[in-house]
């Protein structure tokens, strides 16, 4: 009896129904097609669909280049570098921001000694705690590191980030300064090795009978003191 026809020659090429074994190399120089995969030169092109690797141990991916890029429709969005062994993780485009996501309460944890936030040549570096998805009034806390090398402690309360504290350092580390926008509550001791001036009046309240101001002078010598002096540092005259 015939047989079916397993091979035939066409005038395009070569047909064959059924398994093809062969033992040796197989040169493809025009690419191979499989489904909806082909195959050619340095590119894996699939016409539509998603494309799953799945395999039975892990997936390495190793570029002497250095680089592994990530292309939508043909244009970089972001890439992984080998740095000097350094691991870099950059987003290409201009301007576009790097995010990591974890689902719904889960945590980003980094498990280093160390956490660097650097910024650009002439820009200041910020650090934004935001609660609530920032959709009020006060939700945004920042953390500013300027330029001018102040640090702000800033609020959104507003509706525009105000700065609440802010530190100025100074090489004489005594000459720096700390600067609260606001009223500053001390619940225990307030230690003051220097000067203590203030600029507006001063309510020394207590909530019973003790002292509410003491003046305590730890020098060893006979000399009076300590003094307390009232006067008015103005070119007018106190009224009589």
């Amino acid at each position: 009896a015939a047989g079916t026809t397993k091979h035939s020659f066409t005038t395009t090429g070569y047909d064959l129904t059924g398994t093809l074994g062969v033992s040796g190399v197989v040169t493809a120089n025009a690419g191979v097609v499989v489904d909806n995969i082909t195959i050619d030169g340095t590119e894996i092109d699939l016409s539509s669909g998603d494309l799953t690797l799945d395999v039975a141990g892990d997936i390495v991916l190793d570029a002497d280049g250095g680089d592994i890029k990530f292309t939508d429709g043909g244009t970089q969005f972001g890439r992984m570098t080998n740095n000097g062994t350094n691991l870099e993780v950059a987003s290409v485009v201009s301007n576009s921001s790097l995010y990591l996501i974890p689902h719904g309460t889960g945590n980003i944890v980094a498990e280093t000694d160390s956490f660097r936030i650097s910024a650009t040549e002439g820009e200041s570096v910020e650090l934004m705690l935001r609660t609530d998805e920032g959709d009020d009034n006060g939700d945004d806390w920042t953390i500013t590191n300027s330029t001018s090398n102040t640090l702000t402690f800033n609020n959104d309360a507003s509706g525009s980030a105000v700065a609440q504290i802010t530190l100025t350092p100074n090489s004489t580390v005594a000459s720096s300064t700390t600067a609260i926008a606001g009223n500053a509550t001390i619940a225990g001791t307030l230690g003051v090795t220097g000067n203590l001036t203030t600029s507006a009046y001063n309510t020394f309240s207590v909530a019973d009978n003790n002292t509410p101001l003491t003046l305590t002078s730890t020098d060893a010598d006979a000399n009076a003191g300590p003094f307390l002096d009232l006067w008015r540092n103005s070119s007018s005259p106190a009224d009589s």
